[in-house]
């Protein structure tokens, strides 16, 4: 399996061998979840980062009376736990959506990550930046779009997020969401989910089934949702996308 953290910061930037072997070096401990598990409880002490290597995982949190939030699902090559650096317990609870991999490593490893190469602390940098920006279009989502334009953006955002290398959208991705996760993460009912699914389906806009997820019509769906990709691409990059109608 290639490594997920190499091919995500050379995304951004060419690496020379060292710095490849330095990010290596951060997936060299590997341990596998069930889907269902929790991986990290929110209270226990914060020692380690973890690198999604395979699978689908969720950060989230549970309020009063039981009612859950999603804030976001990581999938293959991102992190989780960089956003409580400066804490000395979790904030969130993080699970394994589906049979997961993850690649912990203590936090106090980015200091030599950072001192081997201030390339590879930039673009440490620059992926804080975009997870930040994806929190901005989640918090848009929320307050200013419809159910339906709402998952279309997610569908929109993951199937970009699938395919980051290459920085266009993928026709086909795993999708092994129920209409649960994503009501927990947008703010949204079930039955308001399950009628904007179907009438997705029933327009022509896309094809799902049992964790599979089929964008039939990409034009229609990017218009639709409103979809600018700026917030998901590096400023060097260019995306056949960027000058989508929204």
């Amino acid at each position: 399996m290639s490594s997920c953290i190499i091919q995500k910061f050379s995304y951004y930037d060419d690496l020379t061998m060292v710095e490849k072997d330095v990010l290596a070096r951060l997936e060299d401990k590997k341990i596998s979840y069930k889907a269902g598990e929790r991986i990290r409880e929110k209270g226990s002490g914060f020692e380690d980062i973890y690198i999604i290597s395979e699978g689908w995982t969720y950060v989230s949190a549970t309020h009063d009376k039981s009612i859950r939030t999603i804030f976001d699902f990581r999938i293959d090559g991102d992190f989780v736990g960089v956003g409580e650096l400066s804490f000395d317990k979790h904030l969130y609870d993080f699970y394994a959506l589906t049979n997961t991999t993850v690649c912990p490593f203590p936090k106090a490893h980015l200091d030599e990550m950072f001192e081997t190469s201030p390339k590879l602390r930039n673009i440490f940098f620059l992926i804080l930046s975009r997870e930040q920006a994806i929190t901005n279009e989640r918090l848009i989502s929320l307050g200013r779009r419809t159910a339906i334009e709402r998952i279309a953006h997610f569908i929109c955002e993951i199937s970009i997020r699938f395919d980051v290398i290459g920085g266009s959208m993928k026709k086909e991705t795993e999708f092994p969401l129920r209409q649960i996760h994503i009501a927990d993460m947008l703010g949204l009912s079930s039955v308001h989910v399950s009628k904007a699914m179907s009438k997705l389906k029933e327009s022509g806009f896309i094809d799902y089934s049992l964790n599979k997820m089929r964008i039939l019509d990409e034009k229609k769906l990017l218009s639709l949702s409103g979809f600018n990709p700026a917030f998901l691409l590096p400023p060097v990059k260019k995306s056949k996308y960027t000058d989508a109608e929204t």
